[in-house]
């Protein structure tokens, strides 16, 4: 007969999580300060999510959209954090990430340096990171980019973001961002993503 576990007995005994795990993941904080690095579980369903995006990246596909829904908690952000890393980054963090998915998939890390996103030396897409809130969505997203191109060094991106900026502060006194105007901010900035280097924008909401 097995002995039992008493019920009183925490389950803090017999598990101990680490620190950066009791947490929710921020996109926008946790990919600019470096937190989770190297320290990301790649599951079997993030290489088949990050498979998925990959294959959408191919001169042939049309799929450059995509929803990843779940319950709270589950790790979307955490995830998008890590595909943020793997195709933007060219700092340390994105060669540890880059380097963990060699190591479970070096199929799919080859596929990513064939599209030219597994270099240090190479910009992969410039990434516009935001979370959603209580305002309308292209004045969200107009502040994604804005704040994103403010962080450039480039004069040319500083100088966009900073109309992107100017655009949002007429709005707020009464007239409406529409999604034409924001549609046309983002064609803008990948134009101009693009001329400095980025292979494109990803937006990630």
């Amino acid at each position: 007969m097995s002995r039992s576990t008493p019920v009183d007995q925490p389950l803090s005994d017999y598990f101990d999580v680490a620190g950066h795990f009791r947490r929710s993941a921020n996109v926008e904080r946790d990919f600019r300060d470096g937190s989770q690095n190297g320290d990301y579980i790649l599951t079997p369903t993030a290489l088949d999510s990050l498979r998925r995006l990959t294959d959408g990246l191919s001169p042939s596909s049309s799929s450059r959209a995509w929803t990843i829904t779940g319950p709270y908690g589950v790790g979307k952000s955490s995830f998008a954090l890590f595909m943020t890393r793997v195709f933007c980054a060219t700092d340390a963090s994105g060669v540890r990430a880059r380097e963990l998915l060699r190591q479970r998939d070096p199929e799919l890390a080859a596929e990513l340096s064939r599209l030219k996103l597994g270099s240090r030396f190479k910009r992969g897409f410039f990434p516009i990171l935001l979370t959603a809130r209580k305002v309308s969505a292209p004045h969200c997203i107009a502040e994604g980019i804005a704040s994103a191109l403010s962080r450039e060094s480039s004069k040319a991106l500083n100088t966009l973001g900073r109309k992107v900026r100017a655009t949002i502060s007429l709005d707020s006194n009464g007239s409406s961002f529409d999604t034409k105007r924001v549609i046309s901010a983002l064609e803008t900035t990948a134009n101009s993503a693009r001329n400095e280097g980025y292979q494109g924008v990803l937006l990630i909401i």
